[in-house]
């Protein structure tokens, strides 16, 4: 009976050193899943930081894009009221020189005439006197 006792006893203290080495292990697992947990909330919240900052450096691109296009339209819109203005000072410059040379021919035709008419004069005056 001692030996059964003994044994029983044996039993006891070895589902008790079960018990208590399982209820370790419980607890160090617990304390792992909480250390992983701690790390994945950790690196969510860099990736969220990653991701915040990605969309804002989209954002900035965006509106760079964006105010480049304006800024695009606008110097085509001028390009093409330079040219409109280029063409019409072109053909005023073209007009001014078609008309240069008809008056520079037409003072001289005066010029000519006004030279005649006193040599016509004069040469009366002479003649007369």
């Amino acid at each position: 009976m001692t030996s059964n006792l003994l044994c029983m006893s044996q039993d006891v203290a070895n589902r008790s050193f079960l018990k208590s080495h399982a209820l370790y292990k419980t607890i160090d697992n617990r304390k792992i899943l909480k250390e992983q947990k701690a790390m994945i909330a950790k690196r969510l919240d860099e990736s969220l930081a990653a991701r915040n900052k990605l969309y804002e450096a989209n954002r900035q691109h965006h509106l760079e894009v964006c105010d480049m296009k304006r800024q695009i339209k606008d110097l085509e819109e001028e390009r093409s009221k330079l040219q409109e203005e280029n063409s019409r000072l072109q053909k005023q410059l073209q007009t001014a020189q078609a008309c240069k040379y008809p008056i520079f021919c037409l003072e001289f035709a005066l010029s000519i005439i006004i030279t005649k008419k006193f040599f016509h004069q004069v040469l009366q005056k002479t003649i007369l006197d």
